[in-house]
């Protein structure tokens, strides 16, 4: 059988009439197999069904049991349990005026589309016979009131068509309340009023109601009022009176039919309270004088209603058809996130809705949200290590402490409680704006303390007086002073050198601490030599007792210098200790006694160092090694230093180490590192580093991992800015690139490297071999005929200084030159720099390649061995990858062009320094548009050393 679509009148128990669409079979006198259909069902009949039918039975599942249910039902709530509950008057002030207005929907479409209407009667049957037709023309209704002495007469007259309906004399049933659409025998008829259907029900047993006088004020207020409101009104007794009025418009925070946060606006008229889609254009108001009673008749404006709807969405709002209004939501935002930015949005702009005379008000939600201005006042001093901050929130009648919020701003939790109860919902920016100074800063009798370090965190902070302003920019360096060279020092600074200059000695103003990062041969030394050198920073220190050599030699005071005497008390400066690599030691002592003589120095090292702690703080510089260091901890601990400067810094990067946990111990007045590579591997590097320079800046390690390294990770822009922000006032680092107008075409520099203490044991072990070797054939066969032997024992000892391995591939012995060399690879490497590697060693080179290999970087090589030598040019020059280029000297000394480099080192340098010219011209050629550095690692106390001496002279 052939099924049919209807459209039924069905009373359900709580919710009264509904429009309920059915799909039927038709038989002689009835419809059977009456089957509901849901939205998502409605395409199996897609066939059958028209566009207006598949609306009617999508609006008539907004009213379904279960979307009603989910609407207004309770968490942990069945649906049975929902029902039962529910009360009359909660339905008909929430739940069917929203359900008569899906009713009047589809009232339109049977009226336009003159659709059949059955009643549904109890047993569940729909008879042929019960079919409802729509009037074409709406029905007028007109009101008679009379009021006389012991009360009010009242009647109402509907027509249609000049045709009088009496309720009495036919079956009627109202089926939509408001607007009225009222079943009368088999015909449904309207309005064309907004008539309510409630008041029509008293006349469906009588012709007039007769009110008595005791109960008359009230009769006035709740219908005639509405009566005069929306019809025709026939009055006797009583005045009714025409007025003028402007609305005010009031925002309702609450959620809409689909449960979503929302701004429900309504008008005042008066005291009278309007829907902006309310059909009836009158409002009324009651007064009474003297017994008499006038009723104030109001029109609505509607041009000032469209004007206030253009203010609301000129300020940000957006609104729908029911007149809901909600600032515009990134998509996919929760309903929780929607509440939390709509009370934000509304205090934001709190100032601009009280302009515009728009109240707010809420209802429907649990808590009770504050809906007003927001003020903070800040008040900020400065003391010595620390800037101490109070500030107050001004809400409602409370003042609250800041810091009272500092749990809920570092936890990302919005909701924060007044003191009466109130919901304050805490502005989003106060999260990226106020979360680091919480995070960072520490509470202290209800103020918050932030470091100096951590001053970049207030510098765009409006409040802060202008007082500590220019305070906070001395420290983040935006105002810095210009300082003069020390006359002591004997250099000439380039620009950015001197700028370093300045900047090192801002920083000691300031009494914080800092890394210069330049990369490797830009002069990091000179630039410390310069600030050391400044008399500022070396206080001088009276009646100290020095003990000096015996004599007094032009050289520097040596380790092996142990000859003292006393000698009468003089100024000195208080004491700086340079920890560094132990390589290192040779050059910082040369560059100290080449540009800074006055500045008197030592070594704390070797075995006889412990006899040098009576006089350690005699001197201006103490130069040691990392290790020495981390062994001598509890005895050096025992000094303050003026200043703690680390070179080479990130050889502590690990925080776990001793070594580092040892110079954290050392006591100094400031603290300096030097590094070309702050981060080597990650940056957790950065992270020990500047916790030695500056306790607690980047907070604990896993706290630094959580706020900065794993969102970093994921490439958060916003957290590597937040970084960047931190540590750029303590961090100075110029590239190679970046001054290279002022850098001469070549650079060298000599690095002298220490033998690890095996290493020199063999050495000297083979030293003592070599030595009486020689001494013996030269007596036996003349010194003529020993000069091979020589040459082979000086070159046995070159290799062992260079690297054990050279000379037993069996030997676990490791090398000081080697780790200089790898260290300084890093380096470059990190500066994204090209270098050539020059030995003259082709096993030194094989050792290099090894540890290339390991920690996977890519190279090229080039010996006597190399079969396509072309090849191997080509993989250096082509390939962007392929940074380093490893050269024997006999193999590359000559005919190559390879300016695709700029630093060149020159592994183990023998007596002949044309080839080491040789080696320096595949860089430093026709076609280089970069600065060359030049580097030459030079063995101390070997062979590679005494042959440099021997040139020299």
């Amino acid at each position: 059988m052939t099924k049919e679509f209807l459209i039924t009148i069905k009373r359900h128990k709580k919710l009264g009439n509904l429009f309920i669409p059915f799909m039927a079979t038709k038989e002689d006198f009835f419809y059977t197999h009456l089957e509901r259909i849901p939205p998502y069902c409605s395409k199996n009949y897609l066939a059958i069904l028209q566009p207006v039918e598949l609306d009617i039975i999508d609006i008539s599942d907004e009213y379904a049991d279960k979307d009603i249910f989910n609407r207004f039902g309770r968490k942990n709530e069945t649906m049975v349990q929902f029902f039962n509950r529910l009360e009359k008057k909660f339905v008909e002030e929430h739940i069917r005026p929203i359900i008569d207005n899906r009713m009047n929907k589809i009232f339109m479409h049977i009226r336009d589309h003159n659709l059949p209407v059955y009643l549904y009667n109890k047993e569940g049957s729909v008879y042929h016979s019960k079919a409802i037709y729509v009037a074409s023309t709406p029905a007028e209704i007109l009101f008679k009131f009379e009021r006389v002495t012991d009360g009010i007469h009242y009647a109402q007259h509907l027509h249609h068509e000049d045709k009088s309906i009496n309720l009495k004399t036919a079956e009627a049933e109202i089926v939509v309340d408001q607007p009225c659409r009222i079943v009368i025998g088999k015909n449904l008829y309207w309005f064309k009023e907004n008539v309510d259907g409630k008041k029509l029900k008293p006349f469906f047993h009588q012709d007039k109601i007769f009110i008595p006088a005791k109960l008359e004020k009230k009769y006035f207020r709740s219908f005639i009022c509405s009566a005069v409101k929306n019809f025709h009104v026939d009055a006797k007794g009583f005045e009714i009176e025409e007025l003028q009025t402007k609305p005010v418009a009031r925002l309702y925070f609450e959620r809409s039919w689909y449960k979503h946060p929302t701004l429900k606006l309504f008008f005042f008229y008066g005291e009278n309270r309007i829907y902006p889609a309310a059909s009836h254009q009158v409002i009324t108001t009651l007064k009474e004088k003297k017994g008499f009673f006038i009723i104030q008749k109001t029109h609505r404006d509607y041009k000032a209603e469209q004007s206030i709807i253009k203010n609301l969405i000129d300020i940000g709002l957006t609104g729908d058809e029911e007149y809901n209004f909600f600032p515009v939501f990134n998509e996919g935002v929760s309903d929780e996130c929607k509440i939390r930015e709509m009370i934000t949005w509304i205090n934001r702009n709190y100032k601009v809705l009280k302009s515009l005379h728009i109240g707010i008000d809420q209802s429907f939600f649990q808590n009770q949200y504050y809906f007003g201005e927001i003020a903070i006042s800040f008040d900020i001093s400065k003391q010595i290590d620390w800037f101490d901050i109070k500030a107050v929130i001004n809400i409602k009648n409370f003042s609250i402490p800041f810091i009272q919020f500092r749990k809920n701003i570092v936890q990302q939790i919005p909701e924060f409680t007044l003191p009466d109860g109130t919901i304050f919902i805490i502005p989003d920016e106060w999260f990226s704006r106020y979360s680091d100074i919480m995070l960072f800063g520490k509470e202290s009798n209800g103020s918050i303390q932030l470091k100096k370090h951590h001053a970049a965190l207030l510098h765009n902070e409006q409040q802060i007086p202008k007082t500590i302003k220019a305070q906070i920019e001395a420290v983040i360096n935006t105002t810095r002073q210009h300082f003069s060279l020390p006359q002591t020092l004997k250099a000439t600074l380039r620009n950015y050198q001197n700028t370093g200059y300045q900047w090192l000695l801002h920083l000691y103003y300031q009494n914080i601490n800092g890394c210069l990062a330049d990369d490797m041969g830009l002069g990091k030394t000179i630039q410390t030599i310069a600030l050391l050198a400044n008399k500022d920073i070396t206080p001088d220190q009276t009646n100290i007792k020095q003990k000096l050599p015996a004599t007094t030699p032009s050289k520097q005071l040596t380790l092996f210098d142990i000859d003292y005497i006393e000698q009468e008390p003089r100024k000195t400066a208080n004491t700086s200790l340079i920890v560094m690599p132990a390589s290192l030691t040779h050059n910082w002592r040369n560059e100290l006694q080449r540009f800074a003589p006055d500045l008197s120095v030592v070594e704390y090292s070797g075995i006889h160092r412990r006899k040098l702690l009576p006089t350690l703080t005699t001197y201006n510089i103490v130069l040691s090694s990392y290790g020495i260091v981390r062994n001598d901890i509890e005895i050096l601990s025992q000094i303050h230093f003026n200043y703690l400067i680390l070179d080479e810094s990130q050889l502590v990067k690990n925080p776990t180490s001793k070594t580092y946990r040892a110079l954290l111990t050392l006591p100094s007045r400031r603290r300096l590192i030097l590094s070309g590579t702050p981060v080597e591997n990650s940056l957790i590097d950065l992270w020990a580093q500047f916790n030695f320079l500056n306790r607690d800046m980047l907070g604990s390690l896993p706290f630094f991992k959580k706020q900065f390294i794993k969102p970093i990770e994921r490439e958060n822009v916003t957290i590597t800015k937040k970084l960047q922000l931190l540590i750029q006032p303590f961090m100075l680092r110029r590239t190679k690139e970046e001054v290279a107008t002022e850098l001469p075409p070549v650079t060298k520099q000599i690095i002298y490297s220490e033998m690890t203490e095996d290493q020199k044991k063999w050495y000297e072990a083979e030293k003592s071999k070599v030595r009486n070797s020689i001494l013996e054939n030269i007596k036996t066969k003349g010194l003529e005929k020993s000069s091979i032997l020589i040459l082979s024992g000086l070159n046995r000892l070159r290799q062992i200084a260079c690297h054990p391995l050279m000379l037993d591939q069996q030997s676990t012995l490791d090398s000081g030159k080697f780790e200089d060399i790898t260290r300084s690879i890093s380096n470059v490497l990190q500066g994204q720099h090209n270098i050539l590697i020059f030995s003259s060693f082709v096993k030194h080179l094989r050792i290099i390649e090894s540890w290339l290999n390991i920690n996977r970087i890519k190279y090229a090589l080039l010996t006597g061995e190399t079969r396509d030598r072309e090849q191997s040019i080509a993989e250096f020059t082509a390939d962007h990858k392929t940074r380093v280029f490893l050269i024997s000297l006999k193999a590359g000394g000559v005919g190559l062009n390879l300016t695709k480099a700029d630093y060149v080192f020159i592994i183990d340098p023998w007596w002949n320094p044309a080839a080491d010219k040789q080696a320096i011209d595949r860089a430093y050629r026709i076609g280089q548009d970069k600065n060359v550095f030049i580097y030459h690692f030079v063995t101390k106390e070997g062979v590679e050393e005494k042959m440099l001496n021997i040139q020299k002279e």
